[in-house]
């Protein structure tokens, strides 16, 4: 059973042992990344970023973690962290202090490191 071994931070290495662990559950990795790179986290299927309170504390365990990666997120791509909020969350709260925006953001951070670790898996199988 392959796992996923590439984290490099604290924040990555949390998304990666809440991956591994859905492994270990005889799930195949790539099946795993698959459904999340196209449902996401909002689909339920990461059992333990479901509830409020467990974004909550994913996100205040990982703040700064979480904000350094969405500063390089929007450097690289455009992203606007204003633009989710706006469509999906609370735009009053650019802050992200309430629940519903860390929500939408631990669940940002989490796919975009998840579909990083798919890449690298699909590269790798190409070599």
């Amino acid at each position: 059973m392959r796992k996923i071994t590439s984290a490099s931070t604290k924040l990555e290495e949390e998304v990666q042992e809440i991956l591994n662990e859905k492994i270990e559950t005889g799930y195949p990795i790539e099946s795993i990344l698959d459904d999340l790179c196209k449902h996401g986290c909002q689909s339920g299927m990461i059992g333990s970023l479901v509830y409020y309170d467990d974004t909550r504390k994913f996100f205040d365990r990982n703040v700064d973690e979480i904000n350094e990666y969405l500063s390089e997120l929007t450097d690289t791509t455009g992203f606007n962290l204003y633009d989710l909020l706006v469509e999906k969350g609370d735009k009053y709260d650019p802050l992200v202090r309430n629940d519903i925006n860390k929500n939408l953001v631990v669940w940002l951070v989490f796919e975009e490191i998840a579909y990083r670790f798919y890449n690298e898996i699909e590269e790798a199988e190409q070599e």
